[in-house]
């Protein structure tokens, strides 16, 4: 199962489980896992356990899952991961991206002769930080996570290039987001989608 970094080894005792994600999805997964096995100690056959992976990056465990199709739904669902002990009605959607902005190198002695790809994107960061993004009753404002951002070789070298990845949690679909972002890019940097998926709500 995936976490996010840094990496902290797995161990285990008698009592707890130990390393990255025990707070979160492997500790989720072992309670569960106990929770079957007593359950079929009592005589319960009928339990169905279902894992995803990939959270972190593309939720592409999660989008199989969705297209699973069962017999018949089940009477009961725990759900392993609610929010302060809640069970959620709806999530917001996810729209995953890379930009990157090009310049012309140049050594910092003469910046006049090169075109910082660094600035650039900066600019257009800030263009971004600063956009109005969609809002929903239920869910609240669109939110923008600038994750990572990269580029340059040497601290006294003008930067050729520079690149961020981004993170929309989405309140609706994608397009009004793709949309608000263009506008806000005007053509300064290239845009990669990565992988979307939209908002879910569920009847309770």
């Amino acid at each position: 199962m995936d976490t996010v970094p840094p990496y902290i080894a797995s161990s285990e005792d008698e009592k707890c489980i130990y390393g990255r994600g025990a707070c979160d999805a492997k500790g989720i997964i072992a309670a569960q896992i106990f929770a079957a096995e007593r359950l079929r100690r009592e005589g319960v056959e009928e339990i169905g356990l279902l894992f995803t992976v990939d959270e972190e990056q593309g939720s592409l465990g999660a989008q199989i899952a969705n297209g699973l199709k069962l017999e018949r739904p089940p009477e009961f669902l725990i759900n392993g991961e609610p929010t302060d002990n809640k069970l959620a009605s709806a999530t917001k959607g996810s729209l995953r991206l890379n930009l990157q902005t090009k310049g012309r190198a140049a050594h910092s002695a003469y910046p006049e002769q090169g075109e910082s790809a660094i600035e650039k994107l900066l600019d257009v960061l800030e263009n971004i930080r600063n956009a109005a993004w969609p809002t929903d009753e239920l869910l609240g404002a669109t939110t923008c996570n600038i994750g990572v951002i990269g580029g340059g070789t040497r601290p006294n070298v003008v930067p050729d290039e520079a690149s961020a990845q981004l993170q929309f949690r989405l309140v609706g679909g994608a397009a009004p987001v793709r949309k608000a972002l263009e506008a806000a890019l005007a053509g300064r940097a290239e845009v990669e989608y990565l992988q979307s998926m939209s908002r879910y709500t569920c009847t309770l």
